[in-house]
């Protein structure tokens, strides 16, 4: 105690001695022994109030190895389940919150010792274990680094037991993944099928219909939204993570309560470890390829027919999608019209349920009745017998959801008109057919989806690539950009016939030059009420100028580009955002925002490449930060304008 301190004590009583703290029990000023002391005596607590840990605990002996300071080095350290880390890890976190900063170091070391008491079980698990595994025993924070560097090794440590205790779990579910119940009553059937603990099929044979239910939080099972309409989607969607996240709500909860600051901040904590949990595990089970094999199993287990899927997934109105109840219903209502078709041209089974009521009685549209139809719409002697040959191939990647069964047959009638023109054997790589249902308003009865010689000097040019994936980017990019410049180009100029890919390609890119040069010359600029800023890994750019819409508009291939954005940009109704990944720099989305005069911002639309929906939570998080940005910048604005008088001068 100084000096100072202790004359004042003696000349006024207590007055000046040094303020005692507010909590006893606080270990601000504790030593490592005391933290010790506290780490033995949470251990022992621990092993005795949950036993189904098996902490390896005779009194005090582990504790002593633990915190030895030479225990790396011996023979007899323990293993521990990532269950009992993540246990121990929590305990440990209140320790640390209790002790202040200047016993981190000492904290971290613990920390680095329960990893590698983990490691070694896990080790040891994967040289017990038959078969192969999914555990991998490395600290792997992946994008949860970001959020966990202010915390230190504690979080990191603890981020990776929680991804390891649940991916044994998941491993030990899935060498056993399917429960099958048959429950009979009357005349009516009832088929259960459980998989991994946490996704249940349930069937009733009576009223002809499938739904799916994922484990909730309450304990019990629920119906997904939609699911009797989509019954085999939730395996395919990753629907069945949330069920089984479920099942461990417990531990999730303790070590976001763990690794929260404060308390208040749990709330912002819960959804990024289960962001990060969630893409960790789906990395893992996609390295490990199990996911085929179980939808497999599960469609071997419902109650019908194997060629009953095979035909419902022909008859589906659009092939690439998950296979649907409503389409189950509609083979059995007429599952002998069905099989008769099949037989005589199973290549044109879908065109015919596209254009077939399926409750109806008779059955008008027989191949040889299909034919004069199609040629009546269009469809040329050439592209009659592509169908016939190659079937839903020729248009499967260029239907979307949203087509009704008029949209459904132009399409294939125009698809297979133009690859039939082309000339070439085969049909063209699928990537090129993808990006031609990007096309926006396709007029598939007057104008073709894009120029027979675009598509065959694609075509080629796609062929000569030596990858899929360098296929892929040449049709994302180079192609794409081609298709763009002539559904917008004014003055398309006429195409010669057997022109090469390079001509197409050179009069794409002067076409670019010329338009954003003109947009150049115009020299509109406007100045948004915010800034750029960041949230949640995605950097929100503002569109303060012509040029800037444009090339937004031309990355990410919608209309934001428009002389109409820029118009009300100008006039302050609308305000344009670039939502990119914070670390790459890639486009994700693009965010609008409008209000009319006097009233707050409202969000006008998000978004992604090719006007497709931004379902990413991280987008969306973004676009809500945005829309709040905007309005309390509005409010402060108006609150601004409110202080001037009626002279014009500003009330102080």
């Amino acid at each position: 105690m100084p000096l100072v301190s202790q004359m004042l004590i003696h000349a006024r009583g207590t007055r000046g001695a040094p303020r005692k703290p507010r909590h006893p029990r606080f270990l601000r000023e504790a030593s490592a022994g005391a933290v010790d002391a506290t780490l033995r005596r949470a251990f022992a607590e621990l092993s005795v109030a949950r036993p189904e840990l098996g902490l390896p605990f005779r009194r005090s002996e582990f504790a002593d190895v633990l915190l030895d300071a030479r225990a790396d080095l011996r023979g007899d350290f323990p293993l521990l389940s990532p269950e009992a880390v993540v246990a121990l890890l929590c305990e440990l976190a209140r320790v640390e919150r209790r002790s202040g900063p200047q016993l981190a170091a000492h904290v971290a070391t613990v920390a680095q010792r329960l990893h590698l008491a983990m490691t070694r079980y896990l080790c040891a698990y994967r040289e017990t274990s038959v078969g192969e595994v999914l555990v991998e025993p490395t600290i792997d924070p992946g994008r949860w680094a970001a959020f966990a560097r202010r915390r230190g090794t504690l979080t990191l440590v603890l981020c990776d037991a929680l991804r390891s205790s649940l991916l044994i779990d998941l491993e030990r579910r899935l060498r056993a993944p399917i429960e099958v119940q048959r429950l009979r009553k009357g005349r009516r059937e009832t088929v259960i099928v459980e998989v991994l603990g946490c996704v249940r099929y349930r069937h009733e044979l009576y009223h002809c219909r499938l739904r799916a239910q994922t484990w909730h939080e309450s304990g019990d099972y629920h119906d997904h939204a939609g699911a009797i309409a989509r019954p085999l989607a939730p395996l395919g969607s990753w629907h069945w993570l949330d069920g089984f996240f479920n099942r461990h709500r417990e531990l999730l909860q303790a070590a976001v309560r763990a690794m929260a600051p404060e308390p208040d901040d749990s709330d912002d904590w819960a959804p990024r470890l289960h962001d990060w949990l969630r893409a960790s595990v789906r990395a893992v089970l996609r390295r490990a390829g199990v996911m085929p094999g179980l939808r497999r199993a599960i469609r071997a287990c419902l109650p019908y027919d194997p060629a009953q899927l095979a035909m419902a997934c022909r008859v589906r109105r659009i092939p690439t999608m998950p296979l649907c109840g409503l389409y189950l219903m509609e083979l059995l209502v007429a599952e002998t019209e069905y099989r008769k078709l099949a037989l005589e041209s199973h290549t044109l089974m879908h065109l015919c349920s596209v254009l077939t009521n399926p409750l109806r009685i008779t059955w008008p549209n027989e191949p040889q009745h299909l034919k004069p139809q199609l040629h009546e719409l269009g469809l040329r002697p050439a592209g009659w017998r592509l169908l016939c040959r190659h079937g839903t191939r020729v248009y499967a990647a260029l239907l979307k959801a949203e087509h009704d069964s008029e949209h459904v047959v132009a399409l294939a009638i125009a698809a297979a008109n133009l690859v039939a023109a082309c000339q070439r054997p085969g049909l063209p790589p699928v990537e090129l057919m993808r990006q031609l249902g990007e096309i926006e308003d396709q007029n598939t009865t007057n104008d073709p989806l894009v120029p027979m010689p675009l598509l065959r000097a694609a075509w080629d040019a796609a062929l000569a690539l030596p990858t899929r994936h360098a296929r892929r980017a040449f049709a994302a990019n180079a192609f794409d950009r081609a298709v763009t410049w002539w559904r917008i180009a004014r003055d398309r100029p006429p195409i010669p016939p057997g022109i090469p890919w390079a001509w197409f390609d050179a009069r794409t890119t002067a076409w670019e030059q010329r338009e954003r040069a003109l947009r150049m010359a115009d020299a509109w600029q406007w100045t948004g009420p915010v800034a750029a800023f960041e949230c949640q890994g995605v950097c929100v750019v503002p569109l303060e100028s012509m040029v800037a819409l444009w090339d937004e508009g031309l990355a990410m291939r919608h209309c934001v580009g428009g002389v109409n954005f820029a118009k009300a940009c100008l006039a302050g109704t609308r305000r344009v955002y670039s939502l990119r990944d914070a670390r790459s720099g890639r486009r994700l989305a693009t965010a609008s925002s409008v209000r009319k005069p006097g009233e707050a911002w409202r969000e006008g639309q998000v978004a992604g490449f090719a006007n497709r929906d931004a379902a990413r939570a991280d987008v969306l998080a973004a676009t809500r930060e945005l829309l709040d940005a905007l309005n309390a910048a509005h409010g402060a604005d108006r609150v601004d304008e409110s202080t001037v008088t009626a002279d014009g001068v500003r009330a102080a």
